[in-house]
């Protein structure tokens, strides 16, 4: 009952905070779900997803716009540094080639000014001072990309344990729901004592507590994985 309540001020929180973020507080506006296992995530946007989607993140864009600032080839500084790889599969886990991304020779390059990012064109007073500023900009655009691929990467490792934790919980649900029936019919016949039926019933509980847990965070990677890998936006070509 303590769980209950507890839960039901989260819900209530959430509400307040989604009225907050569309400007209406009328309850028929809310997504009208009663259950978890309603609530439907579109993993067709997940199965396959190259690379170069990333480009679409908001960090990248704004460091790539840094680099446009320096007068930077845009197109050479992402053939430098975003590998053309596959990073999910129709599972939903990250390809061979993206397990081997540390160690290519893309992702380990070393920033220089001598790479062809920058086409000239502007008059700087310190030509020393304008080298190392291009020097700065392409090592953040680097560090940009490495977090980039860190984040994606992560999210589908988290993936593939959720959706083992997933089935497994699924599977010990049912069977503690089992035992909870069997035990009832003990309980019934004079087998067994109340106290110990309330203890089959608490570790039904429990067992549905984790299932539920591990599918609300299974839903919330996919939701993370999707922005992540960029999800939303349009790549800009240059």
């Amino acid at each position: 009952r303590t769980n209950y309540e507890n839960y039901e001020k989260i819900v209530a929180q959430d509400k307040n905070a989604i009225f907050v973020l569309i400007n209406n507080f009328d309850e028929k506006n809310l997504p009208q779900v009663e259950h978890i296992a309603d609530i439907k995530v579109d993993e067709t946007a997940l199965e396959f997803v190259a690379s170069k989607n990333l480009l679409s993140r908001y960090d990248i864009r704004q460091a790539e716009h840094k680099l446009k600032k320096a007068n930077a080839n845009i197109g050479a500084a992402r053939a430098a540094f975003i590998p053309s790889i596959s990073l999910t599969s129709a599972y939903g886990y990250q390809s061979v080639a993206a397990t081997e991304l540390f160690n290519s020779r893309n992702w380990n390059i070393t920033p220089t000014i001598n790479l062809p990012l920058f086409s000239g064109g502007r008059n700087f007073a310190n030509l020393d001072n304008a080298n190392a500023l291009k020097q700065i900009e392409i090592i953040q655009y680097q560090k940009t990309i490495q977090n980039a691929f860190r984040e994606a990467l992560n999210k589908l490792a988290e993936r593939k344990t959720l959706i083992s934790q997933r089935k497994s919980w699924n599977k010990i649900f049912e069977a503690k729901k089992s035992t909870d029936l069997f035990a009832k019919s003990k309980q019934k016949h004079g087998l067994i004592n109340k106290l110990d039926l309330i203890n089959y019933h608490l570790e039904l509980l429990s067992a549905k507590q984790n299932q539920l847990m591990t599918q609300k965070n299974y839903l919330a990677n996919s939701i993370e994985l999707y922005k992540v890998l960029g999800g939303g936006s349009e790549i800009e070509n240059e």
